[in-house]
């Protein structure tokens, strides 16, 4: 849940346009940001993929979190 002063459209739209990206000097967020990955990371279905012949019509899903 997300609370603010502003209507749903502006807070979605100012969402929209933040920025995603993660300075590689802010140490702290990288090593936040790589705990995390590796925390859900689901490495047997990550080492399937790697091993499964590459298939073009294979549609990409999100199998690699943890559920």
């Amino acid at each position: 849940m997300l609370l603010t002063d502003e209507d749903s459209y502006k807070t979605a739209t100012m969402l929209d346009r933040r920025h995603d990206t993660l300075p590689v000097d802010d140490i702290a967020r990288v090593e936040t940001v790589m705990d995390s990955i590796a925390a859900n990371l689901n490495t047997e279905w990550l080492k399937q993929q790697c091993s499964a012949p590459l298939n073009a019509s294979t549609v990409p899903r999100l199998d690699w979190v943890k559920t």
